[in-house]
């Protein structure tokens, strides 16, 4: 049986001779790539010192500021800043800044080659499939892991075919087959599969245009997106000194899992709409108005498309009411277009220009979470026109204002100033504790606790458990209206499981993880460190959850003490073999467990009495998280016990499909589906990613670290009662 060019890529990473789709595997990683956002500052500053302090091979890790470049606030020149010198102090001579778009600079310098595995802290790190590499995002968590050991583990994907013929119509791009492809594969049909892209169609176009292509193969759920090696890549590489290589291409009896097929020739013009990537329809149906055109960035910004709009609105003038943003995808792109006279011509017909970045400017890098996946991006408008302000503060500002005014003026608070200013001057600084707990959180968390804040200090609220129900409340009021987030009431969720938190009647707190990510670490330090503050009797914060390795390992990197089991199948009990804690603060009475299996779950929430949990999407979330949340919440109810249980995670996420072996967004829907079974109450968005919240119309903070924020907080201003 013929081998994918996946299967082949994968096969000489690990070291083997042969492996197929599905295989478990560990691959040598060629390229490490961070960026300024997902880089140094999450996490991985702090965690590598644990794990030796040492960088596996620093010549083979790249570190690009992007999204941060230029800063628009003291905050990111700060984050960029703090970028730089991590990649001096390790050694990462591989550093650029206002170089472009991560993923552009990326294939510039000549770091993503045929048959290599390039890893990147971005999901669309996989446009580097254009020149034949296994490319693909991961986690800050997992290239802590790649940078200290040089490896990591993957499942080696089935394969999509996606096969083009015929020639592309005048007017017609590259990011239109995109598009086309994923309107008929869905937003969720790819999900951890890789998409090989052949036929005629392909093999005519640049690697500009090509890497359009493979960028988005993760907006339909795919790992990578791969495009044939042939003389078109060989020249690419040539003119960057690169000539050694192998050449992987998918053997004629390979096994593909589906096969697609489309005529370019009768491909028109398209455009997503929300909300939704797979909302595709031909953009000549669309009638709605457009405020503003985005032209740039790593998947739009490339000299080719950029000739195309110049040779579009050559002598023409944008129309009055729509501005329009031209960001090259990199610096060598933004020289190119200038000496052709694209920029130039752009200029002319009242285009911006903007320096080369992920970012594209100040407002625009604070309304990331409601852009679309179309040709242009809906301006959002960024004065409130009865307070006159010129500069959003948050997120989603005009979506979220009214009903966060409605909620000041309740408490008695005219403004966000006023509620500021009363915070401040009772010594309260909201940013820094919620910072404290989830550092890259979005501005419009912040700004929500600072109004429950505020709430809170002019009420009659006393006691930590009560301060809580009016955080929840300036919480609900940043949902915005008409999202999963509002149906649901999460921030009332969020403020109800605080409050019975700091309730003397719970004894003990589980975060049931799957020990993918540090999001259930940050959320149990938080509320280890903070709700015993206002309890006569310390709570217990456990984590539970699949494989005593990574659980020893999430134990080590935190300062956790590490609970190794055994559960005897025959006796049907748990043993407590030993306990490690690796520390001797607060952090070691955080209890890990790691459990091989359901039942054995099972036993440790019974051993540890749990009262309320929080479970999440992860890697194991149908073969362990909801398994064991459910069958204990039997257990409990047998025998009279109350159990409140909570799942975050679930919603309507970017990418919907029941696919346990993929964390994220593809598996929210799943997760939505299964705690609907058992839980008390169900979260929207990601247990620890702040844009997947914000995508479900909440905050930008993960599920797990907010409850340690809302801890943390009702525990602080409780203390000002007390006079401490």
């Amino acid at each position: 049986m013929g081998k994918t060019t996946s299967e082949k890529i994968l096969a000489r990473a690990s070291g083997q001779e042969s492996v197929s789709a599905g295989d478990i595997i560990w691959a040598n990683v060629d390229r490490a790539m961070m960026d300024d956002i997902l880089g140094p500052r999450v996490q991985i500053a702090e965690k590598i010192q644990a794990l030796g302090g040492k960088v596996w091979d620093p010549e083979k890790v790249v570190i690009i500021s992007d999204h941060y470049t230029p800063p628009a606030s003291i905050q990111q020149a700060e984050i960029v800043k703090f970028t730089r010198d991590w990649a001096r102090q390790y050694g990462v001579e591989q550093y650029f800044e206002f170089a472009g778009p991560c993923h552009q600079v990326m294939a510039e310098t000549g770091n993503v080659r045929p048959g290599s595995v390039v890893l990147g802290t971005d999901s669309h790190t996989c446009m580097g499939g254009a020149l034949g590499a296994f490319a693909t995002g991961i986690g800050s968590t997992e290239m802590l892991g790649v940078l200290v050991t040089g490896q990591t583990w993957l499942k080696v994907p089935e394969t999509i075919r996606v096969l083009w013929q015929g020639a592309l119509p005048a007017g017609v791009m590259t990011k239109d087959i995109s598009l086309k492809t994923i309107g008929m594969i869905g937003r969720a049909g790819a999900t951890y599969k890789a998409v090989e892209y052949a036929g005629e169609t392909i093999r005519a176009l640049s690697m500009d245009e090509r890497m359009a292509i493979t960028n988005m193969a993760v907006e339909m759920g795919a790992k990578v997106g791969l495009m044939p090696v042939d003389e078109t890549t060989k020249a690419y590489l040539a003119a960057r000194g690169i000539t050694n290589y192998p050449v992987d291409a998918s053997d004629p009896d390979a096994v593909f899992c589906a096969e697609h097929r489309f005529d370019a020739s009768a491909l028109a013009p398209q455009v997503a709409c929300p909300h939704g990537v797979d909302q595709v329809t031909e953009a000549k149906t669309v009638r709605e108005p457009i405020h503003q055109a985005y032209l740039g960035s790593c998947t739009g910004g490339r000299l080719n498309d950029i000739r195309q709009a110049a040779q579009l609105l050559k002598g023409k003038k944008i129309a009055k009411g729509v501005r329009m943003l031209v960001s090259p995808a990199s610096c060598a792109i933004w020289k190119q277009a200038d000496e052709a006279g694209y920029l130039r011509t752009l200029a002319d017909a009242g285009a911006v220009i903007l320096a080369p970045t992920c970012g594209v400017d100040a407002n625009e890098a604070l309304k990331k979470a409601t852009s679309s996946y179309g040709r242009f991006r809906e301006a959002v408008s960024t004065i409130d026109p009865r307070k006159e302000r010129t500069m959003a503060l948050f997120q989603n500002y005009d979506q979220r204002i009214g009903a966060v005014e409605a909620f000041l003026n309740m408490y008695g608070n005219s403004s966000l100033d006023e509620a500021g200013k009363i915070c401040t001057d009772a010594g309260i600084d909201v940013f820094s504790i919620v910072r404290g707990v989830q550092p890259i959180c979005f501005d419009d968390a912040c700004y929500a606790y600072l109004v429950g804040a505020a709430a809170a200090l002019k009420s009659s609220a006393k006691t930590a458990g009560e301060i809580a129900l009016i955080l929840d409340e300036g919480l609900q009021s940043f949902c915005i209206p008409g999202s999963v987030s509002s149906e649901r009431q999460i921030g009332l969720g969020h403020g109800k499981l605080a409050s019975m938190i700091l309730s003397e009647n719970v004894k003990c707190f589980c975060f049931l993880a799957g020990h993918k990510s540090f999001a259930a670490a940050e959320g149990a330090l938080g509320i280890a460190r903070s709700a015993n503050q206002a309890r006569q009797t310390p709570i217990r914060v456990i984590l539970n959850g699949m494989g005593k390795d990574a659980a020893d390992s999430i134990a080590r990197i935190n300062g956790f003490t590490y609970v190794r089991t055994h559960f005897d199948f025959t006796e049907n009990k748990l043993y407590i073999d030993d306990e490690t804690p690796y520390s001797t603060d607060e952090r070691a009475d955080v209890r890990c467990y790691g459990a091989f299996e359901p039942r054995e779950g099972i036993a440790i929430m019974t051993h540890e009495q749990v009262d309320v949990s929080i479970s999440g999407n992860a890697t194991h979330m149908i073969r362990f998280q909801h398994p064991v949340a459910g069958a204990y919440k039997k257990y409990c109810s047998d025998n009279g016990k109350r159990y409140f249980a909570c799942a975050s995670g679930g919603g309507i996420g970017r990418t919907l499909n029941p696919d346990d072996t993929s964390a994220g967004p593809s598996s929210y829907g799943q997760t939505d589906l299964m705690s609907r079974m058992y839980a008390d109450a169900t979260f929207a968005g990601s247990s620890s990613v702040p844009a997947h919240v914000e995508m479900m119309g909440f905050i930008g903070m993960g599920n797990n670290p907010m409850v340690g924020a809302t801890v943390a907080m009702a525990v602080r201003l409780a203390s000002l009662r007390k006079g401490k």
